[in-house]
């Protein structure tokens, strides 16, 4: 990297050069705590918070934060703890009802957990995860009716929503409602994109089944081809081509999707990028703003768009474009404001870096890691490839992409990239401890599909992996806290 993009990227908001907080300051370790859990560091996290209680033991937010923490690494018990304290300060705290009400189904108390979802959704009746948890609870209870009606509830308010999709449709599919769940399956095809790879292809499988059609036409080039009417299977041809980069034949294909599907936004937006590729500028920002008429909160869209704009010479509205997308990823944040603000401040810096330095390796790196934190996972793992083609031994890209995919939920094709960062620094500790997520998840999700003795090898593996973050870094682990 030259000087003059070190300088530049020397201007980037870097999150590790923090001071430590005051050590009197209850909501300065607070908002550490807070910076370490989206980072993945919740063991480090929970110290923060605890040490923020300490100085200030009625502070609802590191109460909350603590609990969410202690969810999530499976302490529930302990959580289950904090999210009383934060109800008993503030009951009509929506977001404790619901995570509660996950622990306590966690810990196989599904009808004490779908009380406190109801007093969730008394307080919030727009919230998609409550519905959606109270609907996958109802159908663990062999309720499949109020189940469906639950999943309805949360479709209705966003029905992009795959996950969803799927469970419903496995229940109408248990219920020997072939038509309904065929109907489903069809919506999840459509809404796939963060969906497992695994799980796709059984949802193909099973759906080729309901139609009569033979299992081993479940391919994308086949299914579309095997069978006309069917817009998902287009869709998966066209993204398969685009990622080969047969533009022009993607583009035959996404357009066989939006004659089946006019109302698909990813279509139209997968489109624009095709055709941005092919240099058909004043195209490409058609579709994109087709996209955005269906979907305004399209980040890929907005910035696809603004690059068509770019390319076009019409500077202003492309910056609007990103800022648009800027936008959209910091407001689906939980951070405060002042995060927020140096987010925005620090990506702007990435972008404009970049228009200078389009080959500066750690601003690539840099963005795709604020792009994760805001949740924009796909756009995260698009900078780290650039940063990884530019510089394979990029350690923090491969981090980066790693944590991106697991918050996808593909864990399987996270564990390469966790290898790859310890093959260039096997001492790292917080790689060890977000591989061992990786198969945790990975050997949970195949014990649910009854595939129990991968799923058992994956979780032993899980542990070793945790064993050795904590040989490698014994304070981030040592109890030190005080319990509340």
């Amino acid at each position: 990297m030259s000087d003059s993009s070190g300088n530049w990227f020397g201007k980037l908001f870097k999150r590790g050069s923090q001071p430590e907080p005051s050590p009197l300051d209850a909501a300065a370790w607070n908002k550490k705590g807070d910076s370490l859990d989206n980072a993945g560091r919740s063991e480090e996290a929970i110290l923060c918070f605890d040490r923020a209680l300490e100085l200030a033991p009625r502070d609802v937010d590191a109460w909350y934060n603590k609990g969410f923490c202690l969810h999530g690494l499976g302490r529930n018990e302990e959580a289950i703890l904090c999210f009383d304290k934060v109800l008993e300060l503030d009951p009509r705290r929506g977001g404790a009802w619901y995570n509660k009400g996950n622990s306590l189904n966690t810990l196989a108390q599904p009808e004490k957990a779908l009380l406190c979802l109801d007093q969730a959704l008394e307080l919030d009746p727009s919230s998609i995860e409550v519905w959606s948890s109270k609907g996958n609870i109802l159908d663990d209870l062999h309720r499949p009716e109020e189940a469906i009606l639950s999943l309805e509830k949360a479709l209705k308010l966003d029905l992009r929503r795959a996950d969803v999709w799927y469970r419903k449709a496995q229940i109408e599919d248990d219920l020997k409602n072939s038509q309904d769940a065929l109907l489903s399956y069809q919506e999840f095809l459509v809404f796939d994109r963060n969906q497992p790879t695994e799980r796709i292809n059984l949802v193909r499988r099973r759906f080729q089944q309901l139609k009569g059609k033979p299992l081993e036409k479940a391919l994308p080039q086949e299914d579309a081809e095997s069978d006309p009417l069917n817009a998902a299977s287009w869709n998966d041809k066209a993204n398969s081509l685009k990622n080969l980069g047969r533009f022009e034949e993607a583009i035959a294909c996404y357009d066989k999707t939006l004659e089946l599907y006019p109302h698909n936004a990813r279509a139209w937006s997968n489109k624009g990028v095709c055709l941005r590729d092919l240099g058909r500028y004043n195209e490409a920002v058609l579709c994109s703003d087709k996209a955005l008429e269906l979907d305004p909160d399209n980040t890929a869209a907005w910035n696809n768009k603004g690059d068509s704009l770019k390319d076009l010479g019409r500077l202003d509205e492309a910056v609007s474009c990103h800022d648009r997308a800027l936008e959209i990823y910091v407001a689906a944040t939980c951070l405060n404001e002042s995060d927020k603000t140096v987010l925005l401040r620090s990506l702007h810096l990435c972008y404009e870096g970049l228009e200078l330095y389009p080959s500066s390796v750690e601003l690539w790196s840099t963005k795709g890691e604020l792009l994760n934190t805001l949740g924009d996972y796909e756009e995260a793992i698009r900078c780290c490839d650039k940063a990884l083609k530019l510089d394979p031994h990029c350690i923090n890209a491969w981090k980066n992409k790693a944590l991106s995919l697991n918050n996808l939920g593909g864990y399987e094709e996270a564990i390469p990239c966790h290898d790859e960062a310890l093959e260039l620094d096997p001492r790292n500790y917080q790689v060890w401890y977000n591989k061992s997520i990786s198969l945790r998840n990975l050997g949970i999700g195949l014990a649910n599909l009854g595939r129990l003795k991968e799923g058992s090898r994956y979780l032993d593996d899980s542990i070793r992996c945790l064993k050795k973050s904590r040989e490698l870094d014994p304070a981030m682990h040592l109890p030190g806290s005080t319990e509340h």
